[in-house]
């Protein structure tokens, strides 16, 4: 007998393993749970806890539970279904289903008739959206056949891009952070992106492709996926230890890593049966809190299990696990050498510190923003770069967070970017300028761009006549300015961009009931509505969005401007700000109205013959 097949099986401590993952749940509740958030989103895994967003057709034998089913069940089984049936009986079976999904799920809070959330997800589980891809392209190339073809091609591009280049990487990214949460007091909310940093999520991404298409071939025989699932178990722990890795080595080193393993593996996942059950009688909700953060703990802890056994049996390959500080403390002495130039960086940034009158200091603090000389501005910004760099390495050297420079591929160029584009930043006032007209043409161009998608049309969306609607300009300023203080804490940020934009939504709604006696908007029947006043998905949107333009768009934006001439700027923002006021002034005797500006649903539905019948829509009443 080989080596290999001679190696002992070393003892397996189950109950010690679940302890160290309830511990590890625990001192880092808030921080996994907002990961574990985005992976349940993202339908990357663990897409049955998001069976509160899904349904299942009481008149179809497809169920929409997982996003993987919802595809391959929904959306591919429609290609049959119209090459069988024709595109019209496709269409209205298709329909139907959607019809369905509203009407099984009535309850107020939890509603699925209405909203973005819903239409899209009703849209998807479905498959009426390749319907409406299929007979959109259809029409443009004027023959049904090609129009199909293109529409599958189109669908399965999109989907695979997606999976590819997001859904799939991410599986290697939530596994590294659970890897330093256990071992470290603090997890960086910016080691999220540590793998795109060392310049390997390309490889990642095709790693884990190839494991999911060898699953998928095993699974062929099915008594082979059920060995295959458990042999390549280990394969997203391995990249999120050691991106380089190519993939058939990590896939091969994680098969002979699991010899002799598979059994104890399976008998812990059935031990984690309960917890599915629970996730099952509360409607996911137990794992969305806690259940899912636990279950990739138990994984985690059990991949370290183990990783040290092929260490003690020297496995093959098992040297390319070399990660050693995601496990283990550095020694004191080489992180004090590695981390040397931190002294010197906080002396050269404490001595050249730049001088701020108070009512500067007050406005920069509070709100973030620069009311000054903008050369002297660019200089600050570059010296508080630098001392934010140095109090995020400085929890590096005392132990609390994994030492970044002590990674095989640490490269200071690549991997350390808060000096080069820092969110951590204040903003002139014209610089804010020019962004809320940014925010606000990305927000038309991206209702105008819906419309021609779906509908094959140009209308020009919002009350105003030009191209902007100031609701996603106001929005992004909003946040950037009166979350200022909580820009330190992503988790922090993020709330407090649901909180600020739930509570000024829910206060102006009802304000303008009990003054004007109605309601100008009306979240019934969406996804998470709090008495019609606000629903959830806008304020995840809010949530989400808002953390994209703290933490990149803005800054990036911010950057390029400062490379402008302070009186190019200057002269853009007076230019911008007399023709919206012009439009403005037009707008409130001429408002913009007509097919597709207003409520596109009701008057499709309704069809009214004039301007007065036309009410105007939930987001155009907001601006």
């Amino acid at each position: 007998m080989s080596k290999q097949e001679k190696r002992p099986v070393h003892e397996f401590d189950r109950k010690g393993i679940k302890k160290l993952a309830h511990a590890n749940v625990r001192s880092h509740y808030v921080f996994l749970l907002f990961v574990c958030l985005i992976l349940i989103f993202m339908g990357t895994e663990y897409d049955t806890s998001a069976q509160l967003f899904e349904a299942v057709d009481p008149n179809t034998e497809i169920s929409s539970t997982g996003s993987g089913a919802l595809y391959r069940g929904n959306v591919m089984g429609m290609v049959y279904e119209i090459q069988e049936k024709g595109i019209k009986k496709g269409s209205e079976e298709a329909k139907e289903r959607e019809e369905a999904y509203k009407k099984d799920n009535e309850n107020p809070v939890l509603g699925r008739s209405r909203g973005v959330f819903a239409s899209f997800v009703n849209n998807f589980t479905s498959g009426y959206l390749f319907v409406q891809v299929m007979t959109a392209i259809g029409n443009l190339s004027h023959s049904k056949n090609v129009g199909f073809l293109l529409a599958a091609i189109l669908m399965t591009i999109i989907y695979f891009g997606i999976w590819l280049l997001v859904r799939n990487p991410i599986t290697g990214v939530v596994r590294r952070l659970f890897l330093e949460a256990r071992t470290y007091k603090t997890v960086p909310v910016h080691d999220a992106v540590f793998i795109q940093s060392v310049h390997r999520w390309g490889r990642v991404s095709l790693t884990l492709a190839v494991m999911t298409l060898f699953e998928t071939l095993w699974w062929l025989t099915v008594i082979g996926g059920i060995i295959k699932s458990y042999s390549y178990k280990m394969v997203p722990y391995i990249v999120a230890e050691n991106s380089d890795i190519k993939p058939l080595d990590a896939i091969t080193l994680s098969r002979k890593m699991m010899y002799g393993h598979k059994w104890e593996a399976f008998v812990l996942d059935v031990t984690m049966l309960g917890w599915r059950l629970l996730s099952g009688l509360t409607a996911g909700f137990s794992d969305i809190f806690y259940g899912v953060a636990y279950d990739v703990a138990v994984g985690t802890e059990y991949y370290v299990h183990i990783r040290e056994c092929a260490k003690l049996d020297d496995v093959e390959n098992a040297d390319l696990l070399n990660d050693t500080y995601l496990y283990e403390h550095a020694d004191q002495q080489l992180l004090q050498e590695k981390y040397a130039d931190i002294s010197s960086t906080e002396k050269y940034a404490n001595e050249h510190t730049v001088e701020v009158k108070p009512w500067q200091m007050f406005f920069i603090k509070n709100f973030g923003v620069w009311l000054g000389d903008s050369e002297k501005k660019n200089e600050y910004q570059k010296i508080e770069s630098m001392k934010f760099q140095v109090s995020k390495e400085k929890e590096a050297l005392s132990g609390n967070a994994y030492p970044r420079r002590l990674h095989p591929l640490y490269d200071a160029k690549t991997v350390d970017l808060e000096g080069t584009v820092s969110a951590f930043r204040c903003y002139t006032v014209w610089s804010l300028i020019l962004m809320f007209f940014a925010f606000s043409f990305v927000g038309w161009l991206w209702e105008v761009s819906l419309h021609i998608i779906t509908d094959g049309v140009f209308v020009n969306r919002g009350t105003m006549h030009g191209p902007w609607l100031p609701i996603y300009g106001f929005g992004a300023i909003y946040i950037l300015i009166f979350l200022n203080r909580l820009r330190k804490n992503v988790l922090a940020e993020f709330i407090g961009a649901i909180i600020l934009s739930g509570f000024v939504e829910y206060m102006t709604s009802w304000y303008l009931e009990a003054t004007k006696g109605m309601r100008w908007w009306d979240y019934t029947g969406y996804f998470l509505n709090l008495n019609g006043r606000i629903c959830g998905e806008g304020l995840l949107i809010f949530g989400l969005g808002g953390i994209a333009v703290v933490y990149l768009i803005a800054p990036l934006l911010d950057q390029q401007i400062s490379k402008i001439k302070n009186k190019q700027v200057i002269a853009a923002c007076v230019i911008l700000l007399a023709a919206y006021n012009i439009d403005a002034i037009y707008t409130k005797s001429h408002p913009n109205v007509g097919e597709g500006i207003t409520d596109y649903g009701a008057y499709k539905e309704n069809k009214p013959k004039t301007k007065a019948e036309l009410p105007f829509s939930n987001y155009q009443l907001r601006l």
